[in-house]
């Protein structure tokens, strides 16, 4: 059935009128909007056969969205396989920065950086451990662990690439 985080070759951020930056909150949010809308029960009325049928393949691409998005292990696995597509691509490489360069965040255990078009460079700490497992910090310690020597990152928003950098200290 290909990618179960492709909502039929649609983006899941793309079909809730999201983008990867949003909190949870924030696209359950606007989940529960778009259902409210196109709910078949509530907007079924005064629409036409075609229009109806729309209305209810709009509403299931929502519902497939949210099942992506919804669930934080689920949605992590869709970001970095997206991440993976984007780096398959060629793309250019923006920049190049070490892991003390980027902001880290206790609270999601993931470090970034803004690129230049207003969108992210992030790296968690699962992907900054690789294959070294559990090695470094980043569990309560207020710091990111080392990185492998080189990590090829990914803007959350446009083609840019960043190569990421083992830590200067």
């Amino acid at each position: 059935m290909g990618d179960p985080g492709r909502v039929e070759g649609l983006e899941p951020y793309s079909v809730l009128g999201a983008s990867r930056s949003d909190s949870p909150r924030a696209l359950r949010r606007r989940y529960q909007e778009l259902v409210r809308q196109l709910h078949p029960d509530r907007a079924a009325q005064g629409l036409g056969e075609g229009e109806r049928e729309e209305q209810l393949r709009r509403f299931l691409e929502v519902e497939r969205a949210w099942r992506t998005l919804g669930d934080a292990e689920t949605r992590r696995e869709h970001d970095l396989r997206a991440r993976d597509r984007a780096l398959q691509q060629e793309g250019p490489i923006q920049d190049s920065f070490s892991i003390d360069d980027m902001d880290w965040d206790d609270d999601q255990l993931e470090a970034s950086r803004p690129c230049r078009c207003g969108g992210l460079f992030t790296v968690s700490a699962a992907e900054v451990r690789g294959p070294r497992g559990g090695e470094g910090g980043g569990e309560g310690g207020g710091s990111p662990p080392p990185p492998p020597p080189l990590l090829l990152l990914g803007c959350d928003t446009c083609s840019l690439r960043a190569e990421l950098s083992g830590a200067s200290g």
